[in-house]
């Protein structure tokens, strides 16, 4: 069984222990460009693995500094492209120029995810608890509404103005989150 590797003795972190860092520092942010490009949260998960196994075996090739987090991502992008090439065969799949396409628009995208995710988090800390409850079991990746519905003794519909009241809230308390001085 491996361990961490410990610092130089000069007390610097040696390359592996950087690697690891940066990973887990992005980690959020990789996951986030694939789920942009493969629907199902398990699906996703599977090629953050395969990422992040990839970037370890070209470690010598990784940037350590602001540079690792497009590098990883363009190694997430040919992984996330290859996994939805072999899945062909679903009813649902895009060509490879719609897939590029898509993976560009997501990585200009991802410079703001860090600061929309925590304007999120802000803003579900904000809403009363039942409001909160109601909207982190529905966007579990395991919920249907309908189920959720059938749980609490509710028809769909009465779930989805509320959520859709709640999402509208949400968005507006990002907004302003993002326009205000931090």
């Amino acid at each position: 069984m491996s361990t961490i590797p410990e610092p130089d003795r000069d007390g610097t972190p040696d390359r592996h222990d950087l690697f690891l860092r940066l990973l887990m520092r992005n980690e959020p942010r990789i996951l986030a460009f694939i789920r942009s490009l493969v629907p199902r949260h398990e699906d996703a998960a599977d090629v953050l693995q395969e990422v992040a196994i990839v970037l370890w075996q070209k470690i010598d090739q990784c940037p350590m500094d602001d540079g690792f987090l497009p590098w990883s991502l363009t190694i997430a992008r040919f992984q996330a492209m290859a996994f939805l090439r072999d899945r062909k065969r679903d009813r649902l799949c895009f060509d490879v120029e719609t897939l590029e396409r898509i993976a560009m628009a997501a990585l200009e995208e991802s410079d703001g995810y860090e600061d929309r995710r925590v304007a999120l988090k802000h803003c579900l800390d904000r809403l009363p608890a039942q409001q909160r409850l109601l909207v982190l079991e529905a966007y579990r990746s395991d919920t249907r509404i309908d189920q959720m519905a059938r749980r609490q003794n509710k028809t769909p519909m009465s779930l989805y103005k509320p959520l859709q009241r709640i999402r509208e809230l949400l968005s507006s308390c990002i907004r302003g989150r993002l326009k205000a001085p931090q």
